[in-house]
């Protein structure tokens, strides 16, 4: 498996403009943050 680096949750602190909760999905033992906004009810917008 190739490396990889998991950067500090407090450079995520007080970002500027991003009012958005952390969410995170975990796989392995890499995790990948997501924003999960809007209606529950709205289109699913995956990039």
């Amino acid at each position: 498996m190739t490396d990889f680096l998991r950067t500090p949750d407090e450079n995520f602190e007080h970002l500027i403009d991003f009012p958005y909760q952390s969410n995170y999905h975990n796989w392995k033992d890499m995790r990948m943050h997501y924003v999960d906004e809007g209606p529950k009810d709205a289109p699913v917008m995956l990039l």
